[in-house]
């Protein structure tokens, strides 16, 4: 009696193995390659969701991308018909480049891919490779964003993921639940909600934040509206702070004036 019990569990083991392999999801991939060529200081736009935006600075005047989309489903026809919803698209001029995720197809797709159940999902990626003098203009939600060093200077918005860069001559953020790493910056104009923004060195940092960290190694002037912040901020020599119910350290500072409520200094 007690064989067959043994018998029968290894059995059930063995078809509770079977069924989940039979139903586990696999990795599709499908891959976009586009280049263009741009003139100096012209400006390339990327806006993607549900994956990560990596852009290379080089030398030259052309743009490359290699855009990866990765659809995780049970058969290889349910990943085509994910693959036929997502769409990338390209526009080009002289001195401008644009690629966009279109997700419109999807909405079709929405409430078969809801019934086929969990094991289907996809991830857009784009690897970029842009010449570091032009104007980087990054969008993305769902998903993180990563460049180097670029010469000219850069926009970011980006939600619901964290970005990190090298060193540019100006740049603009709005991010919302992320967190962001910055190296060293000439002016920054920064809007950040729940959130934390990290600069190595600055020259001219104007930032917008509610409930989130600002931390800035050094830098000549900052000049912030607040609430329900943390600072953490090295070496300055100018700080202007209006804001409520916020904590600030600093380690240096030449010139400082705010108008504050409910504040820790």
């Amino acid at each position: 009696m007690k064989k067959n019990t043994i018998f029968k569990t290894i059995l059930l083991a063995i078809f509770m193995a079977s069924a989940m392999s039979l139903f586990a999801a696999k990795e599709f991939t499908k891959e976009i390659n586009k280049n263009f060529n741009i003139s100096d200081g012209g400006k390339v736009e990327i806006i993607n969701k549900y994956g990560n935006v990596d852009v290379r600075p080089v030398d030259g005047n052309e743009v490359t991308f290699k855009v990866e989309i990765l659809v995780e489903a049970k058969n290889e026809e349910r990943a085509n018909e994910i693959f036929d919803a997502i769409d990338i698209d390209f526009y080009d001029t002289r001195d401008y480049v644009k690629a966009e995720t279109s997700l419109a197809g999807m909405n079709k797709f929405w409430k078969k891919v809801k019934n086929w159940g969990k094991n289907n999902s996809y991830e857009i990626n784009y690897y970029v490779n842009a010449p570091r003098h032009l104007y980087l203009v990054l969008n993305n939600k769902y998903g993180h964003i990563h460049t180097e060093d670029m010469d000219n200077k850069m926009g970011i918005e980006l939600k619901y993921g964290n970005f990190t860069i090298g060193s540019v001559h100006d740049l603009d953020v709005e991010l919302g639940y992320g967190n962001g790493e910055a190296a060293h910056i000439q002016n920054a104009n920064i809007t950040v909600k729940y959130g934390k923004i990290s600069i190595e060195k600055a020259q001219n940092i104007e930032v917008e934040s509610k409930y989130s960290t600002i931390e800035v190694g050094e830098a000549r002037e900052i000049r912030s509206t607040s609430k329900y912040n943390t600072f953490r901020l090295g070496d300055l020599r100018v700080f202007r702070n209006e804001g409520k119910y916020d904590k600030f350290r600093i380690e240096n500072v030449n010139d400082i004036r705010g108008h504050t409520k409910y504040t820790v200094m």
